[in-house]
């Protein structure tokens, strides 16, 4: 399967901030942000992926504001330090920035 460039850039992002996340804390964003990528029909698996609401066609260059707005929402949700969850929204941004803008 080709990958989309979604994910090819979710990728990226977590890589850039592995270091910074436990075990749980990782496998935690990894599964919320997973749960925005389905396929919108079963037996289309890999050919139509969609990021559930917007629905925006993972096939389609990527919005690096909409990749911040996930991967944001997800470091709030699963780490509970409120300093760390500066510093490693800060590192997506600025990964963001780096790879996409």
């Amino acid at each position: 399967m080709v990958q989309s460039q979604w994910e090819h850039a979710i990728g990226i992002v977590f890589e850039g901030i592995r270091e910074y996340l436990s075990d749980e804390e990782y496998n935690n964003i990894y599964r919320y942000i997973q749960k925005y990528i389905t396929p919108s029909k079963p037996k289309m698996r890999g050919v139509c992926i969609q990021v559930i609401g917007s629905g925006t066609e993972l096939q389609s260059p990527v919005k690096p504001d909409e990749l911040e707005k996930i991967f944001r929402e997800a470091v709030k949700k699963f780490v509970k330090e409120e300093e760390r969850q500066k510093n490693i929204c800060k590192k997506v941004s600025n990964i963001i920035e780096f790879f996409f803008k």
